[in-house]
């Protein structure tokens, strides 16, 4: 049988004391034992019958009560109460153990708040927001109310960078408030904000480990000679494979293919490859020949500005440039993530570049 069935965690002592009250008594509550944990007061006229009928159910409840609250109960706390029947009494006796009083109790509660980021809550929002909410109201029952708008600055300020927007955003409307911040109301804001951001999660690059790797066949880097097409032609993509085209003996005919070709970099003008290949948005390709990271791809930026440059694309067009940015990647081999700065946005050329200069 589960006998933690809301997985409420046994009270340690002091360490999680406020927490552990709070679960317990919407447990005791939920099973009906609240009454036993109450030392009523009657009115002077309430007939002895109502009193005499009260009493008996909180007799009648008591052991229950006191059972639940010692099966949450670490061994250290348990011995604390061992020989107490009476549940309040049991509660009582661990209140007067565990529960912080005068000013240490409140340094206590405001260290952990000063403590409080929500990188130190596992980036979860929604911890982050409810420890925040937690020791306020903690602090405002002791007498020590924090106004609205310092909660609200403090929670706007131990954010990640991922909420630099946001929290640019919402600081300028509430310059122009003349009313009290609702605390709830942005709370509910970072929440929304967090859902969109899980939701819009850094693009995986397509980096293979055997890209370091140089084939000993055509000596070029990016495979081994086990998947060369020059050594194994059946193994090229037929998307990639060249088409029959009529005999011309021209020198630039010969040349022609579909492999990518390499152009120099020029002082004036950015320089990138021209490629036939398609690549699905979520893959960057490593070039040692652009100039410049280049991002096909406008939802992946995590933020643009406005910008001038012209693109030599290949060795047949220019194109103009007039947006760039940050894009956060995410590496499909190790899960770690990288921000790429100062990359255009070129959505004409249809993929995504990593200028290897």
């Amino acid at each position: 049988m589960d006998t933690n069935p809301f997985k409420i965690n046994r009270l340690k002592g002091s360490s999680n004391w406020d927490v552990w009250a709070l679960r317990m008594e919407a447990y005791l509550t939920e099973k009906g034992y609240a009454i036993a944990m109450i030392q009523p007061s009657f009115p002077e006229d309430t007939p002895k019958a109502t009193i005499d009928a009260y009493n008996q159910e909180r007799t009648d409840k008591s052991p229950k009560a006191a059972a639940i609250i010692r099966l949450f109960l670490e061994d250290g706390p348990l011995i604390q109460v061992k020989g107490i029947a009476s549940a309040i009494e049991i509660w009582d006796r661990l209140k007067a153990l565990y529960e912080p009083k005068g000013f240490s109790s409140e340094f206590l509660l405001c260290r952990e708040l000063f403590d409080t980021t929500l990188a130190k809550t596992g980036n979860s929002i929604e911890a982050y927001l409810t420890r925040i909410k937690r020791l306020t109201d903690e602090l405002a029952a002791r007498g020590l109310t924090i106004p609205n708008k310092v909660i609200a600055a403090y929670a706007l300020n131990n954010l990640t960078s991922d909420y630099e927007n946001t929290v640019a955003i919402i600081s300028q409307s509430f310059r122009t408030t003349t009313t009290d911040i609702d605390i709830i109301q942005l709370f509910s804001q970072l929440i929304d904000e967090a859902r969109r951001l899980k939701a819009k999660e850094p693009q995986e690059m397509a980096m293979a480990s055997e890209t370091k790797r140089k084939c000993a066949y055509c000596h070029k880097e990016g495979h081994s000679i086990e998947k060369c097409w020059k050594k194994h032609p059946n193994l090229r993509p037929k998307s990639n494979r060249p088409k029959d085209k009529p005999k011309d003996n021209t020198k630039d005919d010969k040349k022609e293919s579909s492999e990518t070709t390499l152009i120099t970099e020029d002082k004036d003008e950015e320089w990138a490859l021209s490629i036939s290949e398609k690549h699905s948005k979520s893959t960057w390709l490593l070039d040692s020949g652009t100039t410049r990271h280049i991002c096909a791809y406008k939802d992946l930026f995590t933020e643009l500005r406005p910008y001038k440059t012209s693109l030599r694309w290949g060795g047949a067009s220019t194109i103009e440039v007039k947006w760039l940015g940050k894009v956060t990647i995410r590496f499909s081999s190790t899960g770690r993530t990288a921000t790429i700065d100062d990359c255009l946005y070129v959505p004409e050329i249809g993929l995504n570049l990593l200028s290897l200069g």
